[in-house]
């Protein structure tokens, strides 16, 4: 994992010029767990938020998956899902862990799970528009395509 999560932030960094980097300490990362309504964060999903819980850069710009942004994300997605007929999609014990522009969210479908899979709904759809096998697989995914879009590919 340690090497994983170096591998990302060098990602990251490669994406360009921005914020630098910055985490949450465990009191910030234990007020997400609780805001969750879940008794334990995923492994990656933790070191995430350590390593680069408050800020990632130009990684996921845009996007609310940041402290304190994150404060309440849960109920918001649960509200969007409600909207749309689309509640049966997220467990109880999903984590949401980000929203983009209010129509889309993503979750890690189990809080059990050291790295979990990922699943992305987007407003109006009766079904889930993307799914990731993991979350690293996810971080993976999307810095991928932040560094191509810099690039110009």
């Amino acid at each position: 994992m340690v090497e994983f999560f170096g591998d990302l932030i060098r990602s990251i960094e490669a994406i360009g010029k921005g914020p630098k980097l910055a985490g949450l300490g465990l009191d910030e990362i234990e007020q997400i767990r609780e805001d969750q309504r879940v008794d334990s964060l995923p492994l990656y999903y933790e070191e995430f938020l350590r390593r680069m819980g408050r800020c990632a850069g130009q990684f996921l710009i845009g996007t609310d998956a940041f402290y304190p942004e994150l404060m309440g994300i849960k109920s918001d997605a649960r509200e969007l899902l409600a909207e749309s007929d689309a509640s049966h999609l997220m467990a109880e014990d999903s984590i949401v862990f980000a929203m983009h522009q209010g129509y889309q969210v993503y979750w890690l479908e189990s809080s059990r799970d050291d790295d979990p899979p990922v699943a992305m709904y987007q407003e109006g759809g009766a079904e889930l528009r993307a799914r990731w096998e993991s979350f690293s697989v996810f971080l993976i995914d999307q810095s991928s395509r932040d560094l191509a879009l810099t690039r110009g590919k």
